[in-house]
């Protein structure tokens, strides 16, 4: 572990040091002549070592601290099942990372759309209401299933490296088995939502804003939304 002591910040491998050393030594000698060699150098580094993920900052620092990987789950029978959570700040996620901590599941990477965002470790979906209890169907299949009659459709790409893919929220998680009926690997999930305007960054327990999330295993393909509701 690489550690800057003068300003308290740790940092976990190479990519992590060159990261914080552009941002703390080299932008600010932008204008200086004689730091032009050694700004080169440490930008081509910074190139060629992009920062961490949070799941590879999480592994880095299990490995730091000599902690065991988390268990691995070798997948299980195709299922539907029903939850109602509770959402608060209007999100939930379906998110492939393991419940240890194995990244983190909140945190949206440059992609979004109206009806979710990309995490490292999977997807953050935008609830219509900011704060109450959602309604969601997860439906875990081998192969892709139809395309439901949503006023809201959406697909992403999740990978499991655990063999887990939960669905929670800030505060609650569903109580039902993990989605990655294959085990670790790639999967297709597909959001289908109604009723998301009906009580619009307000707070309800009406159970009348529904989703469905529809999990298969699929190579990686960028994200996508399908339907959306005319003139919102």
């Amino acid at each position: 572990m690489w550690e800057a002591r003068d300003t308290l910040t740790v940092v976990t491998d190479d990519r992590d040091r060159d990261s914080y050393l552009f941002a703390q030594i080299i932008q600010p000698l932008q204008d200086d002549e004689d730091a032009a060699a050694a700004r080169a150098a440490l930008i081509r580094a910074h190139e060629l070592h992009p920062p961490m993920t949070d799941a590879e900052r999480a592994a880095a620092i299990r490995a730091n601290l000599g902690v065991r990987p988390p268990k691995t789950h070798t997948g299980g029978e195709p299922f539907t099942a029903a939850a109602t959570i509770r959402i608060h700040e209007g999100f939930f996620s379906v998110d492939g990372a393991h419940p240890d901590g194995d990244g983190s599941i909140f945190t949206t990477t440059n992609y979004q759309n109206r009806l979710f965002a990309l995490s490292d470790t999977g997807v953050v979906v935008f609830t219509g209401l900011n704060t109450g209890l959602v309604p969601i169907r997860v439906e875990a299949t081998r192969e892709e299933p139809p395309m439901l009659d949503g006023e809201w459709v959406g697909e992403a790409s999740i990978h499991s490296e655990f063999g887990i893919i939960d669905i929670t929220s800030f505060e609650d998680a569903a109580q039902i088995r993990s989605a990655a009926i294959n085990g670790p690997g790639d999967y297709r999930v597909r959001i289908s939502a109604r009723g998301r305007e009906l009580h619009y960054d307000g707070v309800s327990d009406d159970l009348d804003e529904v989703y469905v999330v529809q999990v298969w295993p699929a190579p990686k393909a960028g994200p996508v939304l399908l339907v959306e509701p005319p003139n919102t």
